[in-house]
């Protein structure tokens, strides 16, 4: 085959330009994918730092929250409760928050046109409340007792067992502080715990030896995980009973697991005053969450202004039991 020489200059500029492409084309390349990683690197470490922030600026109570609901289901089943939508501020029974903000203010400072005699009676007769609060230690202990602290009053504190080691400071704090201490078990699984009365008896005497080792004092009152009515059979009962512990449960619900807000405070007073009119005294049930120290100021303020007095739990009272 004859080539032509037009067809040899072609053939040149075409080799002269593939060597040329070749020559730079590596570098070029490590160019772009140099700034593709800088823009890369750049963008992770935007995200890196945002997330830090958020972090580093995320509210105490938001992580009291996550940690003190850490490994316990607070219900099993579903509950028929009216929640309302969010951003109500009434209650199922139609208590409204500013209400119970206006009847403290009225308790406090109200005059009474009744003689010198009888107002000062109705004055020195307090009602007893018991206060206790379920599934502790953890994080939000100290916020809790800080509140207790200020107001002066005591409450019943029912405990596990794995956050009584964990938190052996906010143990010893309770007891110094003269709250009462009962146990609450070790897993808060009612597969685990009622599997038998062997089982049910163990987790309380764990818990017990541990708080033992702390404080140095014997703790028989107890909560069984999700009260004893209708996990509770007659025989776990009879041996948890025999081994010397007193089993209490609650007449008020404050449901702050579910409601996650300052509205278990107003579904704690509905059924405060149906209570009060059945000369029953109240023994209230609230977790160690977050949400529920920040409102728990309000729960008091009413408590108090009501004329009511915080008493712990003792051995020697008839136990309040679900039926």
């Amino acid at each position: 085959m004859i080539i032509k020489k037009s067809q040899w200059s072609k053939w040149l500029i075409v080799f002269f330009l593939m060597s040329f492409f070749t020559l730079f084309q590596m570098p070029i390349s490590k160019y772009a994918l140099g700034v593709a990683e800088k823009n890369t690197s750049t963008s992770i470490d935007q995200q890196i730092t945002e997330i830090v922030n958020e972090v580093e600026g995320e509210n105490l109570n938001s992580q009291n929250d996550k940690e003190a609901e850490l490994e316990i289901n607070h219900h099993d089943e579903e509950i028929n409760v009216d929640s309302n939508e969010e951003g109500n501020d009434e209650s199922s029974d139609g208590t409204n928050l500013e209400d119970i903000e206006e009847s403290v203010i009225e308790s406090d400072g109200e005059d009474s046109d009744e003689e010198d005699g009888t107002e000062e009676d109705s004055i020195n007769k307090k009602k007893p409340v018991y206060l206790t609060i379920d599934d502790g230690p953890s994080i939000v202990s100290d916020q809790i007792l800080d509140i207790l602290a200020s107001y002066e009053i005591q409450a019943t504190f029912f405990v596990l067992e794995p956050r009584v080691r964990y938190y052996s400071d906010m143990v010893n704090r309770m007891n110094i502080e003269g709250h009462k201490l009962g146990v609450h078990g070790v897993t808060h699984d009612v597969k685990r715990f009622y599997a038998s009365p062997e089982s049910a008896v163990n987790e309380f005497n764990s818990t017990r030896y541990s708080l033992r080792e702390l404080t140095g004092e014997e703790h028989y009152l107890a909560r069984t995980p999700y009260g004893s009515c209708p996990y509770l059979s007659e025989e776990q009962e009879k041996t948890i009973l025999q081994e010397g512990y007193k089993i209490w449960d609650w007449n008020v619900d404050s449901r702050d697991w579910y409601f996650r807000n300052e509205r278990y405070v107003q579904f704690t007073i509905s059924q405060l005053e149906r209570l009060h009119q059945n000369g029953t005294i109240p023994v209230i049930l609230i977790h160690e969450l977050g949400t529920t120290a920040r409102h728990l100021p309000l729960l008091i303020d009413y408590l108090l202004a009501n004329d009511y007095e915080f008493i712990p739990l003792d051995l020697e009272g008839n136990p309040v039991r679900l039926r």
